[in-house]
């Protein structure tokens, strides 16, 4: 078993976990700054690890990790555009232990869940995050967060990519269809029962809410995550994702 890892998270965590303040007093005034044991970070990265490891008894591990770029922000320049506050102190220091000590890496433009889409989604891997995003992959999940395997299959997955179409996401800053929540949005597709009636019915509910086709195509794009390797390439990067046709 192959464990394909949301590094971002792991990062973020070790960074998080090894920051500390700190008061000290200049000219009578206190300053208050945060300081962070490098040595601290790269154990609690350690740690975490060999928890995934020991969780999905995996023989290997694959980290990967965001690119500074992000394809995305093509389609929608809006798309994660209010994450405005700084990163965690000392994350580029540990995405360079990462990759450096487990071989973490990036591709041009995409999202680390991109990359645990991609190989996350082969036979004999299993995807560990805690984004409930990548539940619009099919295959073996572990939840870092639940700790616990649950398996998604191709239907499930494509379901949850339409209600992501048509709820959209906050925390990634694309809006979705106006008016529409999750229980709405599962309401309108528990009638349909193939790929291509619940693409018809999202772009209807885009419509009667005054927006395009156009609209719920960008959406749709915006939530989907990367499933196979062959769905991008270095020269001409993205294939993005089309409408069913059955």
């Amino acid at each position: 078993m192959r464990a394909v890892i949301d590094a971002d998270v792991l990062v973020y965590q070790a960074c998080l976990a090894a920051t500390t303040p700190a008061e000290h007093e200049i000219h009578g005034d206190v300053v208050i700054t945060d300081w962070l044991s490098t040595t601290e970070a790269e154990l609690v990265f350690d740690n975490l690890a060999e928890a995934i490891r020991d969780q999905t008894e995996a023989t290997s591990l694959m980290f990967c990790l965001s690119d500074s770029a992000n394809y995305r922000k093509e389609l929608f320049p809006a798309y994660k555009a209010n994450r405005k506050g700084r990163r965690p102190l000392g994350w580029s220091f540990m995405r360079g232990y990462c990759t450096d000590k487990y071989g973490g890496f990036s591709k041009p433009t995409l999202e680390g869940d991109d990359l645990v889409g991609m190989y996350g989604s082969e036979p004999g891997s299993i995807i560990v995050s805690i984004d409930k995003d990548l539940r619009t992959v099919p295959g073996l999940h572990l939840d870092m967060a639940e700790r616990e395997v649950i398996e998604v299959s191709a239907d499930e997955a494509n379901l949850t990519h339409m209600v992501q179409t048509l709820t959209g996401d906050t925390t990634d800053n694309y809006p979705g269809c106006p008016g529409l929540g999750k229980v709405r949005a599962a309401r309108l597709l528990e009638t349909c029962h193939t790929p291509s009636q619940r693409w018809e019915a999202v772009v209807s509910a885009y419509l009667k809410a005054g927006e395009s086709a156009t609209d719920a195509l960008t959406q749709a794009r915006l939530a989907y995550i990367l499933r196979s390797p062959s769905e991008y390439h270095l020269d001409t990067g993205v294939e993005l994702w089309n409408p069913p046709t059955s």
